[in-house]
């Protein structure tokens, strides 16, 4: 464990860097250009890394009830549920203007989110001071990655819809190799989260966390590194990289 628990801190830390970085980015584009698309999925990144930082900070899953910050899960539940909210709102936005399942769906997965944290807050709240936080909220803290997981799958899928469409235009010759990578990456960083919540779920269910674990460790460490890169690359790309991309016309080729 030792050995794997750099990375996760890396990985986490190098995601939350990538997620203010290009959400200051996209809300400040948002505010001159006034398209909601920028600014639910800039609103959606700060609620994600405050709301898993307040958890961290809280100490969730790692000390008793008595010793966890119940507040801090309380406010920590509910910036994931904005999280939750807004990043399905970019892909209903983004991917699926205008159909209302989108937007229900959007709605739904918020509200769910929201409720499972007033869950894990209750069971804390009824729950002896001495239980190990982790017992207290064990379905509950189950429970609360599947909707962020099926708000990135949702991203992962439309991205590779959206790079399939975008890649057989481009053979016309009336695409564009940056916009078509953008949608590859998409499906790549929601692809990585949804593997790590599988990853998560299941060492979970078999009463671990994952940081006291050697593969959930790694999978969360190694996988928010990727991930932090391709949402990076994905939405604030360095100028070098986008000639890359142009000049190698990697859609075209595939």
């Amino acid at each position: 464990m030792a050995a794997t628990t750099p990375w996760v801190v890396l990985g986490n830390l190098l995601f939350a860097i990538a997620c203010g970085a290009v959400a200051v980015h996209l809300i400040s584009l948002a505010w001159r250009t006034r398209r909601t698309s920028e600014l639910f999925l800039g609103l959606g990144l700060i609620f994600l890394v405050a709301g898993f930082s307040m958890f961290a900070v809280s100490g969730m899953g790692r000390t008793t009830v008595g010793e966890a910050s119940v507040p801090l899960i309380a406010l920590g539940g509910i910036a994931v549920s904005l999280s939750v909210f807004f990043q399905c709102a970019f892909a209903a936005s983004t991917f699926r203007l205008g159909r209302r399942w989108a937007i229900t769906m959007t709605f739904l997965l918020g509200f769910a989110e929201l409720c499972i944290s007033v869950g894990i807050v209750y069971s804390l709240l009824y729950s002896s001071r001495a239980t190990p936080e982790f017992t207290a909220s064990y379905l509950g803290m189950f429970l609360l990655r599947l909707p962020l997981a099926v708000s990135y799958a949702w991203i992962a899928i439309d991205g590779l819809l959206q790079y399939r469409v975008a890649r057989r235009r481009q053979k016309l010759g009336i695409g564009d190799a940056a916009l078509t990578h953008r949608f590859f990456l998409f499906f790549i960083m929601g692809t990585i989260h949804c593997t790590n919540w599988i990853v998560s779920s299941g060492l979970h269910l078999q009463g671990m966390t994952p940081f006291n674990h050697p593969l959930g460790a790694a999978s969360l460490g190694v996988g928010s590194i990727l991930a932090s890169l391709a949402l990076y690359l994905a939405l604030l790309p360095p100028v070098r990289y986008l000639d890359w991309i142009k000049q190698r016309n990697l859609p075209s080729e595939a």
